[in-house]
C-alpha cells in the first residue's frame, strides 16, 4: 500500500496533515458471523403485485 498524505491548509498555512495507516492483513470473514444479522423473509422470491401484470 503506498502512502498517501493529505495536507489542510487554512489562509495558506499548513494547519493538518492526513496520513494513511498501514494495517495487518485483513482476516477472511469468519463462517456464520452474520448468524441473526441477516434474514431473509419466506416470500423473498414471490412475484411482486405491481409485476403480476407481467407474469
Amino acid at each position: 500500500m503506498n502512502s498517501k498524505e493529505i495536507i489542510i491548509t487554512k489562509d495558506e498555512k499548513p494547519v493538518m496533515k492526513l496520513t494513511s495507516v498501514k494495517t495487518g492483513k485483513k482476516r477472511p470473514p469468519l463462517f456464520g458471523s452474520a448468524k441473526d444479522i441477516i434474514t431473509i423473509s419466506d416470500d423473498f422470491d414471490a412475484a411482486l403485485k405491481d409485476f403480476k401484470d407481467y407474469m
